[in-house]
């Protein structure tokens, strides 16, 4: 796990472009309206699928993996000729990011729960991490960042010890003499 401690690089600039009346071409086919609606359905019961099972209601899982994909393409067809379909159809696809969202912070919140013992980490599956594995990553990585940073605070220090030693050298060549401190040696 690499936590990253180190100051933020400022982003890019942004390249400043030109509007034109005329767009490119692309050639990226476009999907039928119908195929998006499909992909957008079977998108949201995935995700239903994979909450349920997140929460051990592993048949209602199983019953959405099996159905999801034919109800999401017979949804898709219907929305096709029934506007009020349609309309369903597209919130329902429209929702999927946000159900992807609810997902993501649903687990964030577990996760803090668990990392305060207030819900079993292991009754999660692979959505909650042992919060005694995260914390040994985290440890581990600062422990390494410390080291490294010793590491380049000796270097330094051993540089400027030379550098002192060569300005010596250089001021005993020059004039003969040493400088230590107030004190003149000859």
């Amino acid at each position: 796990m690499a936590l990253d401690l180190s100051t933020p690089e400022a982003p890019p600039r942004r390249a400043t472009t030109i509007k034109t009346k005329t767009q490119p071409v692309s050639n990226t086919p476009v999907k039928p309206l119908q195929q998006i609606r499909e992909e957008g359905c079977n998108e949201f019961f995935q995700g239903l699928s994979y909450i349920t099972a997140t929460v051990g209601w592993y048949a209602d899982s199983g019953t959405l993996s099996i159905h999801g994909p034919k109800m999401a393409n017979k949804l898709a067809e219907i929305s096709e000729d029934n506007e009020n379909v349609a309309k369903a159809v597209d919130y329902i696809c429209k929702g999927s990011p946000i159900l992807e969202l609810v997902l993501i912070f649903g687990t964030f919140a577990l996760q803090i729960a668990a990392n305060h013992k207030l819900v079993p980490a292991d009754k999660f599956g692979d959505l909650v991490q042992d919060p005694e594995m995260i914390s040994a990553e985290v440890k581990t990585e600062l422990m390494r960042q410390k080291t490294e940073l010793l590491r380049r605070q000796k270097e330094q220090q051993d540089a400027m010890m030379e550098m002192q030693a060569q300005i010596l050298q250089a001021q005993t060549a020059q004039n003969g003499h040493v400088y230590t401190e107030n004190v003149t040696v000859e």
